[in-house]
C-alpha cells in the first residue's frame, strides 16, 4: 500500500493524517479507527477535597507535597531569589507555597490548571493555565525574578515545554527551581525492579494524584542546559518511609555501586537554574 504523508478527506474522515488510497479497504478501515480517538492532552487533577486530610497545613491550607520539599523551596527563595522579587508559582495547588512566599516578600502570581483546588483568590493573583501549553504568554517577556514549580513536572506531558516557557518569562539572571519525586534514588530503583515502575508513580498514583511522567535528574539537566540555563545545583533532600526490612538491606546493598551516592539518597530531587545575564 503505498503511503505519503498529506491529508486524506472525504465524507467519512476529515483529519491530517497519512494519505493512502483511501479505496483499499483496509486503509479505510484503519482512518476511521483513527478519527475516533480523542488526540487531547492527558491532564489528571488532584482535585480539593475539603473532606481529604492532608498531615501538613501552613497557615491553615493542605500542602499537597511533603512540607519539607515547602520549607525547601522557601529556603532556595531566600538564599537565591532578590528580595521582594516577581515570582510565580506554578502548578500553586490550594495556595500554601504562595502564601509562604509571599509573606516571605516576594511578589507572588499563581498558575494552576484547577481554579477551584485555590483557596487565596482575591488575596494572591491567580492564573488558570494549562501548564502543557504557551502559559508565558500571560507574562510579560523577561519580567520574572524566579519561576518555581515544586512537585509539578511529573504531572505534565512535556516537561521541556515548562523550562523554555520560564526561560521566556525570566529577566536575564532570574531563576528557576523544580522538584519531583527522584526516580534516581535506591528506594526508587528498587521499586522499579520490584514493582515495575518507580516510587510514586503506581497506578493508584497516576490516577488519583496524576503523576503521568518519571522526571530523571539527567533528564532536568538537559532540559535546562537546551535552553541556555545553567544549573546551580541538582541534589536529593528528603526521606523515604523505613519500609521492610529485606529492602532496607537490599537499599544498603545497592548504594554501594551507584556512581551518585548523594544523588541517590534522597526521595525527591531539586534542580535550581539560572538565566545568564546576557541572554
Amino acid at each position: 500500500m503505498r503511503a505519503l504523508f498529506g491529508a486524506c478527506i472525504n465524507d467519512e474522515f476529515a483529519a491530517l493524517t497519512i494519505e493512502t488510497s483511501c479505496a483499499d479497504y483496509g486503509a479505510k478501515r484503519f482512518l476511521l479507527r483513527m478519527s475516533d480517538i480523542a488526540l487531547g492532552p492527558t491532564i489528571l487533577v488532584d482535585n480539593y477535597d475539603a473532606e481529604r486530610v492532608r498531615p501538613c497545613h501552613y497557615r491553615g491550607l493542605p500542602i499537597y507535597a511533603y512540607e519539607d520539599i515547602h520549607l525547601m523551596a522557601a529556603s532556595v527563595a531566600l538564599d537565591y531569589f532578590v528580595p521582594q522579587g516577581k515570582v510565580i508559582d506554578l502548578g500553586a495547588g490550594a495556595g500554601a507555597l504562595s502564601l509562604r512566599l509571599a509573606d516571605a516578600g516576594y511578589d507572588v502570581t499563581a498558575f494552576d490548571y484547577a481554579a477551584d483546588n485555590f483557596r487565596l483568590h482575591g488575596q494572591v493573583p491567580f492564573v488558570c493555565a494549562d501548564l502543557n501549553d504557551d502559559f508565558a504568554s500571560s507574562i510579560a517577556p523577561q519580567s520574572l525574578d524566579a519561576v518555581v514549580a515544586v512537585e509539578i513536572v511529573e504531572h505534565l506531558e512535556n516537561p521541556r515545554n515548562l523550562v523554555r516557557q520560564a526561560m521566556l518569562a525570566l529577566k536575564p539572571g532570574g531563576y528557576l527551581f523544580m522538584t519531583t519525586p527522584n526516580v534516581d534514588s535506591c528506594f526508587s530503583l528498587l521499586s522499579q525492579l520490584r514493582y515495575g515502575h518507580p516510587d510514586l508513580f503506581t497506578e493508584q498514583c497516576y490516577r488519583s494524584d496524576g503523576h503521568i511522567t518519571p522526571v530523571s535528574a539527567w533528564l532536568l539537566r538537559h532540559a535546562v542546559a537546551e535552553v541556555g540555563m545553567e544549573t546551580v545545583f541538582c541534589r536529593s533532600f528528603g526521606e523515604h518511609a523505613p519500609g521492610w526490612w529485606k529492602y532496607r538491606a537490599a537499599m544498603w546493598l545497592l548504594r554501594r555501586f551507584v556512581g551518585d551516592k548523594e544523588l541517590a539518597a534522597g526521595s525527591t530531587v531539586g534542580l535550581l537554574a539560572r538565566k545568564p545575564l546576557t541572554a
